[in-house]
C-alpha cells in the first residue's frame, strides 16, 4: 500500500499534477460502485469449474485519474454521441461508460 502511495506521488510531481493515484475506502461512493462491478462481471461461470478460483474479493480500490486521456476520450466519446445523434435522431442508444479497470498484480500491493 505505502509502496503505491509513494509511486502515485511520483506520477502526479512527473506528470505536474495531469496524473493522480488515489485510494479509495469502504465508505466512498466509488469503491462500492467498483466492488459490485466486479462482482457483476464474474458471475456464475465465469471461473472455470476445475479451476482454483472460486470468486473475487475486493481488497482495495485505487483511483487512477489522468486528466490528458480523460479529456481525449471525453470529447472522443462526445463526438460519437454527436454522430449518433445525427444519425439515429428518433433512438437512444444507450450506451454509457461507467467506468474503466484494471488488474494489479497482488505482489505489487503491500497487506
Amino acid at each position: 500500500r505505502h509502496r503505491l502511495a509513494d509511486f502515485g506521488l511520483h506520477v502526479e510531481h512527473e506528470t505536474r499534477g495531469a496524473v493522480r493515484v488515489s485510494r479509495l475506502g469502504p465508505r466512498d461512493a466509488q469503491w462500492a460502485r467498483c466492488r459490485r462491478a466486479a462482482a457483476e462481471n464474474a458471475r456464475r461461470g465465469f471461473f472455470p469449474a476445475d479451476g482454483a478460483f472460486r470468486g473475487l474479493e475486493v481488497v482495495d480500490v485505487y483511483k487512477v485519474e489522468n486528466k490528458t486521456l480523460l479529456d481525449d476520450f471525453q470529447a472522443r466519446t462526445e463526438a460519437v454521441a454527436r454522430r449518433e445523434k445525427a444519425e439515429e435522431s428518433d433512438k437512444k442508444s444507450g450506451k454509457r461508460v461507467k467506468g474503466l479497470f484494471c488488474e494489479l498484480p497482488p505482489e505489487s500491493l503491500e497487506r
